[in-house]
């Protein structure tokens, strides 16, 4: 990597470039294993008692966030928020 030192402007080389691009791949990959691993696991424990739309969204959207954060406690934290928000935001109940 090199900087221009007139602008301060990073410029990367060819590996550098693919290495960025794999790591934001990766993230990518795994923010869609944890959405479908959400998705199932709502799917199994909402079964019996209804399923809805803004479930499984809000189930996609938590489990990606949890899967992209790398699967660890505070990744799967803010998954639960995100969850419930969309839950909430996307909610067709009038009750």
């Amino acid at each position: 990597m090199r900087t221009d030192s007139t602008n301060e402007i990073v410029v990367l080389n060819e590996n550098e470039i693919e290495q960025v691009s794999g790591a934001f791949l990766a993230n990518i990959g795994m923010g869609v294993v944890g959405a479908a691993a959400w998705m199932g696991a709502y799917a199994m424990s909402g079964w019996s008692s209804g399923l809805s739309g803004s479930g499984f969204l809000g189930a996609a959207a938590g489990g990606f966030v949890h899967g992209a954060g790398g699967f660890n406690a505070v990744s799967a934290s803010a998954g639960a928020a995100t969850s419930g928000a969309v839950v909430y935001l996307t909610s067709t109940d009038d009750e």
